[in-house]
């Protein structure tokens, strides 16, 4: 079950969606295909097999699409983020692995681009069976806390999104992400591979902390 969750989540749910869209984009002369892969699509890490085949998968999807798509006007490009270097790499030794960068450094990339980006999620942990965390310790709160104030002071523009991991917070701890700059969420009971607080359940809060929603644009 855990196996076919990752490959329902991480290929298979890609590869039926660019088969989908493809052939519009294809007689259309143009389009972008984009993927998010893994550190874990090229580079083995214990405990891993489920989410590593699946993301190895994903990189060979779209090591064929390079081939397909030449001279067709359509770009495929996949984007592996690098793990980030916080307590809960400590099991793998992450001042031994120059790879695994830190969170100051990934928002000073973020807060250095030219254009800051429109939106910057930031994930608190969830200890997913069949990931390379799935028996790490709960992070500190304030940790989440911390980053999402230094990405509101590094990116003023940006929609600091609280992304994964909502279910696991307290309404104190989402309480104070909100304060430290966060104004933006993921809204809906399921994200791609996490649940997510239902949606009585963040308008029951908004309530209480009398946050109301952006007007549509």
């Amino acid at each position: 079950a855990l196996f076919d969750r990752a490959l329902d989540a991480n290929l298979r749910g890609p590869f039926v969606v660019i088969r989908t869209l493809l052939p519009a984009m294809i007689a259309r002369g143009s389009g972008m295909i984009v993927s998010v892969g893994s550190v874990a699509g090229h580079r083995a890490f214990p405990s891993n097999g489920a989410y590593s085949a699946s993301k190895f998968g994903l990189r060979g999807l779209h090591d064929v699409l390079g081939e397909e798509l030449r001279g067709t006007g359509v770009r495929a490009t996949l984007v592996e983020p690098a793990a980030t270097d916080t307590s809960a790499w400590d099991p793998y030794h992450p001042d031994e692995r120059p790879e695994l960068p830190d969170r100051a450094d990934m928002l000073h990339t973020l807060a250095s681009l030219p254009d800051h980006p429109e939106s910057v999620p930031l994930n608190m942990l969830v200890a997913v069976p069949g990931t390379p965390l799935a028996d790490a310790a709960p992070l500190e709160p304030l940790e989440m806390v911390r980053a999402i104030a230094t990405a509101r002071l590094t990116m003023p523009k940006s929609m600091v999104r609280l992304s994964a991991g909502r279910l696991e917070m307290d309404d104190g701890t989402q309480a104070l992400c909100f304060l430290a700059g966060a104004n933006s969420i993921f809204y809906g009971d399921t994200l791609l591979t996490t649940g997510n607080p239902a949606q009585h359940t963040d308008r029951a809060l908004f309530d209480r902390l009398g946050v109301r929603p952006m007007a549509a644009v």
